[in-house]
């Protein structure tokens, strides 16, 4: 049985690909929120050990999307044989996990807290410059 939720990871040779991956699914609602980051990866490609700068994203998305955001990542994606690799979530924190699926949707919500210190959901703030809303909303762009 598959989960509901999953995280997909790519690595790319450039921050400008990363942002446009990144920018593409999110405004497809292929993804909810994509994190992306700076690694150093070492690997064997075509029988010659190699060690190359890269940027690493992290997809959170509906799993029922898998097959329409592999098709997207690979119709942009510079490598022959890109990593796309899915993660299932087991477990999550239960608002997050109902901002996920509705942020898949394309119906951005994100959640807050209410006086009771209960959860509950908010719209989101019609500025914001983050991909990722799982909290407050963050004036720094992803990377």
């Amino acid at each position: 049985m598959s989960a509901d939720f999953s995280i997909v990871i790519t690595t790319v040779d450039s921050e400008a690909k990363a942002n446009e991956i990144a920018h593409r699914v999110v405004e497809k609602g292929l993804a909810a929120c994509v994190q992306t980051c700076a690694i150093r990866s070492v690997y064997r490609w075509q029988g010659r050990l190699e060690e190359a700068n890269e940027f690493r994203l992290d997809m959170k998305m509906r799993t029922l999307d898998y097959a329409a955001l592999e098709a997207a990542i690979r119709a942009i994606h510079p490598y022959d044989t890109p990593e796309i690799v899915r993660i299932d979530i087991a477990e999550g924190y239960q608002p997050y996990l109902d901002w996920l699926a509705a942020a898949g949707k394309g119906t951005e919500r994100f959640p807050a807290t209410n006086e009771s210190n209960r959860p509950s959901t908010v719209e989101a703030p019609p500025n914001r410059s983050s991909y990722c809303a799982a909290g407050a909303p963050s004036s720094t762009p992803v990377r």
